[in-house]
């Protein structure tokens, strides 16, 4: 901005017709070209006489503060605080070699000018420390946000479900009529083809033994005759006895094996039921693997769920701790910045006082850094114990293959159609995420129930 050297009531009238982005540089350049003015006229009494003002090049030493002040609001916030401190220093330098005495015009206006820059820093020193705290609490906001994921309506997914326990218990209560048709079919077919009284010796071979025993031989009593000539009467009778009484223990035995197979069939069809059986254990199976799936699914969510805000609450917490380092090392020099301020203020204040020694020691004794730490503050959330710690899971996930959830769900299934295997067992610990614990006391899954391979018999 450039303004022509117009008289200077002219020029300050110009002012509030300027933009107010520029209206503190137009309020400094005026008061400075009005100071040069009066300095080059000879306008300026005191420095015209020589006074206190005065220096070696005749030049205005409030034109080189004005100067100075202006410049103060560009600079880097490293480079102010220096600046206050310099600007400081010279003002209690003019202060101290000011003659005493009411102010005169000059050194009003140029106090009057540089007091509003002072005031327009400490605003933006103020608005500082107001953004700081906002991207603090903008830090901690996010933190808060972290959604902490909620434990599953029982009823809700229960009621949600496609293939129930229910569903499930009574495929298998159906399949268990199928699997006793087929045992009852295999025992009978095994009674019936290898019964003990069928296996009696004296009327082997028998079609009903599977594993004879060698028959016992007519021949015992063949040497009785070989050495007479002829048999005796009585060696006659003894030998037809001993045969009278091997037919009767022949056709007892008969008898007996034949009793043994009553309501035996000729032939069995168990493959017929060993089919029907397993297509029903299929069935049952599929049912079970869908019933079960919904657990894994229900599982795998959760672990998401938790993994998708443990992210987001370290993350959220890790920049909120970098957040506050930054604004308390932005703090310290705010506060420096400040201080300089208020101690530039207090010297301008003592140039226009009464007394204006007494105003000046005060402002040397004065403590400006309590003033400052009490007007700029920031508040650390993790230091005062606002930030939301990291919370757990505690909604223990139902782990289909372990040994708690085939006891909690199936306890009423006969272990011999419970499946070995299943896509489902391994479904929890299979996950890449443990934050929510498993609803089991053990991990043990069906591979080891009661501590032995579950055997499904004739399951090809």
């Amino acid at each position: 901005l450039w303004l022509p050297p117009l008289p200077c009531h002219l020029s300050e009238a110009l002012v509030p017709f300027i933009g107010t982005a520029m209206k503190l540089f137009a309020l400094v350049a005026v008061g400075s070209v009005c100071t040069a003015l009066a300095v080059a006229t000879g306008k300026s009494k005191s420095i015209s006489e020589g006074g206190a003002l005065s220096n070696d090049k005749g030049a205005s030493p409030w034109l080189s503060l004005l100067t100075k002040s202006w410049a103060l609001p560009g600079e880097a916030q490293e480079e102010q605080s220096k600046g206050l401190d310099d600007l400081a220093n010279s003002v209690l330098a003019l202060a101290k070699n000011r003659k005493s005495g009411a102010p005169d015009a000059e050194m009003k206006a140029a106090v009057d000018s540089i007091s509003q820059i002072l005031s327009d820093m400490k605003d933006a020193v103020s608005t500082g420390n107001v953004a700081a705290q906002q991207e603090i609490t903008k830090k901690e906001t996010a933190l808060k946000n972290c959604s902490i994921p909620s434990e599953t309506s029982t009823a809700d997914f229960e009621a949600s479900l496609h293939i129930t326990m229910n569903d499930v218990l009574n495929c298998r209560a159906e399949e268990k009529t199928y699997y006793s048709a087929y045992q009852f079919c295999m025992a009978e077919e095994a009674r019936c083809s290898n019964t003990t009284e069928c296996c009696v010796d004296l009327i082997q071979p028998n079609p009903y033994c599977l594993s004879p025993p060698s028959p016992p031989s007519p021949l015992s009593f063949q040497t009785e005759c070989d050495a007479a000539s002829r048999c005796r009467e009585k060696d006659l009778e003894n030998k037809l006895a001993f045969f009278e009484h091997k037919l009767q223990e022949y056709n007892d035995a008969v008898t007996a094996c034949d009793q043994s197979r009553l309501g035996c069939n000729a032939s069995y069809a168990c493959s017929v039921k060993q089919a029907a059986w397993k297509e029903k254990h299929s069935q049952c199976n599929g049912n079970q693997t869908t019933f079960e799936q919904a657990y894994c699914d229900l599982a795998g969510s959760q672990e998401a769920h938790w993994d998708t805000y443990s992210g987001c609450h370290d993350r959220s917490l890790k920049s909120l701790e970098a957040e506050e380092l930054k604004q308390e090392g932005l703090l310290t020099g705010r506060r420096q910045e400040w201080r300089g301020l208020k101690r530039i203020e207090c010297l301008l204040g003592a140039l226009t006082a009464e007394d204006q020694t007494a105003a000046l020691d005060a402002c040397i004794k004065k403590n400006h850094t309590i003033d400052a730490e009490e007007e700029l503050k920031l508040t650390y959330p993790t230091k005062v114990g606002s930030v939301p710690s990291k919370s757990t899971c505690h909604e223990k996930l139902n782990a289909p293959g372990t040994a708690y959830f085939l006891k909690t769900f199936y306890s009423g299934v006969p272990e011999v159609l419970m499946p070995t295997s299943l896509t489902t067992y391994y479904c929890v610990s299979g996950l890449s995420t443990t934050y929510c614990p498993v609803a089991s006391s053990s991990l043990s899954l069906l591979a080891k129930v009661n501590g032995r391979m579950p055997v499904v018999p004739h399951i090809k």
